[in-house]
Formats: structure tokens, C-alpha cells, sequence
């Protein structure tokens, strides 16, 4: 069986606009197509922290924060 449904990705699950009629457990096959109409999203951010050769020296890269109320922000 071949019909296009409409669908929206919300939170990382696609969700079908109109309700679908399968039987639970059932496996389908999803075609993706570029509607042009859904703004594209960045990747998410991503923080790299070094590795160190010699973790003994972890002690040489502490660091303090200090929070100031209206540092420029």
C-alpha cells in the first residue's frame, strides 16, 4: 500500500497530521521530500573540552566563576 501522508517533526519523533489506520507493531517505509516550507534549523551547539595527556595536571586548568548582576549584559 502507497500513500503520501503529511507529517511534523516535533522533538526528534514525526507525527502524522491526520490519524493513521495500521495496526500496531506495523512497519512502514519514510520518504522524505524538502516541502520548502519549514525553516531550517541549526545544529545543535556543541562544547569541545581538551583531553589531557597527563590528567595530573588537571589541577593546572581549575576554574572560578563568579556571577556579577548586570556584568554588561
Amino acid at each position: 500500500m502507497n500513500f503520501p501522508i503529511d507529517v511534523i517533526y516535533d522533538q526528534g519523533v514525526l507525527r502524522p497530521l491526520e490519524p493513521l489506520v495500521l495496526p500496531q507493531g506495523t512497519r512502514v517505509r519514510v520518504r522524505l521530500e524538502d516541502r520548502g516550507d519549514a525553516a531550517i534549523a541549526p545544529p545543535p551547539a556543541r562544547i569541545v573540552t581538551p583531553r589531557l595527556v597527563h590528567p595530573e595536571q588537571a589541577a593546572d586548568f581549575v576554574m572560578q566563576v563568579i556571577e556579577v548582576p548586570n556584568a554588561g549584559v
